[in-house]
């Protein structure tokens, strides 16, 4: 069993990246922390089987359109058994609510945003096609 100990930067808090992070640890059975470090960056601490672990390592590069992680630093250690399972380790409540309505503000705004853009591609579709086509 191995340990890695990685520091991820980029647009990591108050986009969703804590929950991406604990559902991929778990799908891939390992047991450690995530948690947001100020300023900008988080902590995650994850220990399991080394090849299980090199595929979260991998899959943490995330870019998408909330999420940007532009660095991880990373550190291997043997590991210590300290984790019984993979959990987010939240800050104070009016924090994380803040940061939960951070998330579903840009999930709105991304889901209006894609609307938008169909409504507008069914828009031009019907103005080439009058009554007569």
């Amino acid at each position: 069993m191995k340990r890695v100990e990685i520091i991820a930067s980029g647009r990591v808090q108050k986009v969703g990246f804590r929950d991406l992070v604990e559902k991929i640890a778990q799908d891939l059975e390992l047991s450690g922390t995530v948690e947001n470090r100020e300023p900008y960056d988080v902590a995650i601490v994850a220990e399991g089987e080394e090849e299980a672990l090199e595929e979260f390592v991998r899959a943490l590069m995330i870019r998408d359109r909330l999420i940007q992680v532009r660095k991880l630093e990373v550190s291997w250690a043997e590991a210590t058994g300290e984790f019984p399972y993979f959990k987010i380790v939240r800050g104070e409540w009016h924090e994380e609510l803040g940061e939960s309505l951070d998330v579903a503000i840009k999930l709105l705004q991304r889901s209006i945003e894609v609307h938008e853009e169909y409504l507008a591609e069914a828009r031009e579709i019907l103005d080439g096609r009058g009554p007569n086509e």
